[in-house]
């Protein structure tokens, strides 16, 4: 799986939470993986998915509730402000 495509399934995250009526959602980054439809090996896979998760953040907008000192762990934790 690409950084690529861990972008797109968190893009369809924020869209489905938007078209809901949501003003923002927080998203852990385990459970980020476990809605994705497409899925590789899950010790491959989370390390990209927190990237994705973080290079997605906006500090004027966002806010980050849990992050490990990598900022790789099944853990990391971000309230993203819908819409993006």
């Amino acid at each position: 799986m690409t950084y690529k495509q861990v972008e797109i399934e968190l893009k369809k995250v924020f869209d489905k939470a938007t078209a809901e009526g949501k003003t923002e959602i927080t998203l852990v980054s385990k459970d980020f993986f476990d809605q994705m439809e497409v899925k590789p090996e899950y010790r491959d896979c989370i390390p990209m998915c927190c990237k994705v998760m973080k290079d997605n953040f906006r500090a004027e907008t966002d806010e980050v509730l849990y992050h490990t000192k990598s900022w790789q762990s099944h853990t990391l934790k971000i309230k993203y402000k819908l819409p993006r």
